[in-house]
């Protein structure tokens, strides 16, 4: 056993091959110290992939392991063995007892740590992956990525527009068809403890409930992202919750902006009311007679905020078959 590792990499994203390099290190490590190399402006970013190693490490229950991020400058040479081999010493306080790495880099990098070099999975021949592939084809790669990352790599298609258009059904039917989960609508539960006139159906908002709202969706989204079948069905989004505190409070809420920006949907689906959206009351709906403003409202921010997005209409049918082939056709090349 040696007695202290490195596994140090970019790991953009964090594989299965990834995690297979950890685990021959701890096999042969009493301590393994795994470095993440990140610069900005990277997708993921890093903190997102060392957030999504952390979990991996807990989720193995790990005891030996080390996690940490060494951010270096876009203008360092990756090729300069010496230099990565003072970055590691000075990140680390001290030169390991031995690296793993699956490149032949590794050989002149351990010559300038004085340490041993382990050379793990080369060819690729157990895990024929690499974090270029995945990057490129996420979906066609899927099974490659950790579990931990796969809710950031989800196609995410987010259903919206204004009440009784079928958002729900339609998201169920979707989520069956592709063999894959769906995120509700946060708001359908949060909304009954506003309801102050539940014959009239009066609420009491606030404009801070609408940010509860938002991060409740967003929080709501990503879990059932993390459990998706490389698609994930959303019936609405956080953008939908801008729209809907402009229903209520007449106003544009900037700071809800913070949570659709970040992470977009790949695929927007607009459901626009029409002969065939039959208004039906569930008791929480309040917004009969004004569902064409809604959808205009959602039009014009969806415009505003230069979103793409694909408009839904006619019979409950031919939505559902517009859905399918748009689907489809956009996952064809992601």
């Amino acid at each position: 056993m040696y007695q202290t590792g490195v596994v140090i990499g970019k790991f953009y994203p964090f594989h299965k091959g990834h995690e297979y390099l950890v685990e021959s290190g701890i096999k042969k490590c009493h301590k393994l110290y795994l470095i993440l190399c990140c610069i900005e402006n990277e997708t993921p970013n890093g903190q997102i992939r060392y957030e999504a190693i952390k979990e991996f490490i807990n989720k193995k229950k790990y005891k030996n392991i080390i996690a940490s991020i060494l951010y270096y400058n876009d203008t360092d040479d990756s090729s300069d063995s010496k230099l990565w081999a003072d970055l590691t010493v000075k990140h680390l306080g001290f030169s390991p007892s031995v690296v793993f790495t699956s490149e032949d880099y590794g050989n002149l990098y351990c010559k300038y740590l004085k340490c041993k070099h382990i050379l793990v999975d080369k060819e690729r021949h157990v895990v024929p992956i690499s974090g270029t592939l995945i990057r490129n084809k996420p979906l066609k790669n899927w099974n490659y990525i950790s579990d931990q990352l796969k809710g950031f790599y989800a196609f995410r298609v987010i259903i919206i527009g204004p009440e009784s258009t079928g958002k729900t059904t339609l998201s169920k039917k979707l989520a069956k068809y592709f063999n894959t989960v769906w995120a509700p609508e946060y708001a359908r539960e949060y909304c009954k403890t506003k309801l102050i006139d539940k014959e009239n159906i009066i609420y009491d908002w606030s404009s801070n409930d609408f940010i509860n709202i938002a991060d409740g969706q967003n929080k709501l989204e990503n879990a059932m992202a993390i459990k998706c079948n490389k698609i994930l069905i959303a019936d609405t989004n956080s953008f939908a919750t801008y729209v809907w505190h402009l229903r209520y409070m007449g106003f544009e809420n900037n700071l809800i902006q913070n949570y659709f920006q970040n992470k977009q949907p790949n695929l927007i689906l607009l459901m626009k009311p029409d002969k065939n959206t039959i208004f039906v009351q569930d008791g929480t709906r309040d917004g009969m007679n004004i569902r064409n403003k809604m959808y205009h409202d959602f039009v014009k921010l969806l415009d505003k905020f230069k979103f793409k997005y694909n408009i839904l209409e006619g019979t409950y049918q031919d939505r559902y078959n517009d859905s399918i082939n748009l689907i489809k056709m956009s996952i064809s090349n992601f």
